[in-house]
């Protein structure tokens, strides 16, 4: 069996992550490569031992050339767009349409929301990290008899060795890890911040991640006279070793698919403060951190969580509690297996 992991991003963030551990998951047992425009992401995989197939570009004829090169039997092509792009470039082979995010769009009819549903008759099976994906696609009850909710592979031994390989001194009271984009809420994430520093002002933050909103997050934090309570990191092959030594998560998002990044935190101990989005609530709870609405019900859990010990202690030893159950690297290479042999 020969699967081809498609998509359309040149970067390494969440999605990216996943499809290298499902790749080295499978590794002497199914053979697999990557396939995407070629960029920073080939370093990653190069790392990795990843076959890569570069293209220029995203489109029907660069992927059908992928396609001849590799003859694959399956495609396993990550998010709205790669997924609908596969379709193009082939009509005979069964295409797994992997979704990763609940993007605003599909919420609501349009051009977007349209097009996928166009192509959803065309999946042998249609993967979402949660149950809020589909729930909120205009068209996903019609096509519902092809979701498989698969979550996200979860390996916490291998996320806690990761965090002890790299020496980290510092200690920080807030920790931020994600793609800095619209869907972060990054506005708030420095509001809450900006508020929270005029009770604790020597307050401690580490910003974890890279993207096209750096600029503007640069410049809301010299507006906002943080440029000394925050040190932005930019991205980190191992952002765990940063991530430990962070008294919470904040993580304020307009929409997430899954929220791995809280597992992660949870792992190492760190309490998660974050919004009632994606699959974040079926992660995170009062035991182990808050799920939270307004700006104030933010600011009163994270002044709490950074000045009162017990109460951060209390929730860290859950936060590491919540983590084990949701370990389920052994069960989601079972279910994928599932699907590539169906």
């Amino acid at each position: 069996m020969k699967v081809l992991h498609v998509l359309a991003s040149n970067k390494y963030s969440g999605a990216e992550n996943v499809v290298c551990q499902i790749i080295k998951m499978f590794d002497g047992e199914i053979e697999m490569a990557y396939c995407s425009p070629n960029g920073a992401i080939q370093d990653a995989l190069l790392q990795r031992n990843i076959t890569f197939l570069p293209i220029k570009k995203l489109s029907k004829k660069e992927l059908k050339r992928a396609i001849k090169e590799y003859q694959p039997d399956i495609i396993h092509a990550h998010d709205f767009r790669a997924s609908i792009i596969a379709t193009k470039a082939t009509k005979k082979l069964p295409i797994i349409s992997h979704l990763h995010n609940n993007s605003p769009w599909l919420k609501s009819y349009g051009l977007k929301s349209f097009l996928y549903a166009l192509t959803c008759k065309r999946y042998a099976k249609i993967i979402a990290v949660s149950d809020s994906v589909f729930n909120e696609f205009v068209f996903g009850e019609k096509y519902k008899y092809k979701l498989k909710v698969l979550g996200n592979p979860i390996d916490i031994r291998a996320i806690q060795e990761k965090a002890e390989q790299a020496c980290i001194t510092e200690y920080f009271d807030i920790g931020f890890c994600g793609r800095l984009t619209q869907a972060k809420n990054l506005s708030l994430l420095i509001d809450i911040i900006a508020t929270v520093q005029e009770t604790i002002p020597h307050l401690r933050v580490a910003m974890i991640g890279d993207g096209e909103l750096r600029e503007e997050l640069t410049q809301k934090i010299a507006e906002k006279n943080l440029s000394l309570n925050i040190t932005l990191y930019g991205f980190q092959e191992n952002p765990y070793s940063i991530m430990k030594q962070c008294k919470l998560l904040l993580l304020p998002s307009l929409w997430e698919g899954f929220g791995l990044v809280a597992v992660e935190a949870l792992a190492l101990g760190v309490p998660v403060v974050c919004s009632n989005v994606g699959g974040l609530p079926n992660i995170v709870d009062d035991t182990c951190g808050k799920i939270c609405g307004k700006i104030e019900n933010y600011n009163e859990e994270v002044i709490r969580l950074v000045m009162d010990n017990e109460y951060h202690k209390e929730k860290s030893k859950y936060a590491r509690k919540k983590a084990e159950e949701l370990d389920n690297i052994h069960n989601y290479k079972i279910e994928l297996k599932k699907l590539y042999d169906k």
